[in-house]
């Protein structure tokens, strides 16, 4: 099956998946996962999971909201 195709079929999927309820991000990510399953393999998947996991959890603007979080804590205790 060749690329266009595939995005072509992918539409229908993707509105009857979010016609059951699935939220968006949930429906699309299925869909793009499937269509690059089908394309390229497990291998630009996983690559990507791990890459992201790792840049999302090494952002410094991530880090600051558990400090605030326990700033309103000890705020809230005094």
């Amino acid at each position: 099956m060749d690329k266009l195709t595939l995005g072509i079929l992918a539409f229908p999927i993707l509105f009857s998946i979010m016609a059951l309820r699935i939220p968006i991000g949930v429906s699309m990510l299925i869909i793009g996962c499937t269509g690059t399953i089908l394309i390229a393999g497990w291998l630009p998947i996983l690559s990507q999971a791990k890459t992201s996991v790792w840049y999302l959890f090494s952002n410094y603007s991530l880090s600051v909201i558990p400090l605030f979080l326990l700033m309103g804590n000890f705020a809230g205790k005094a």
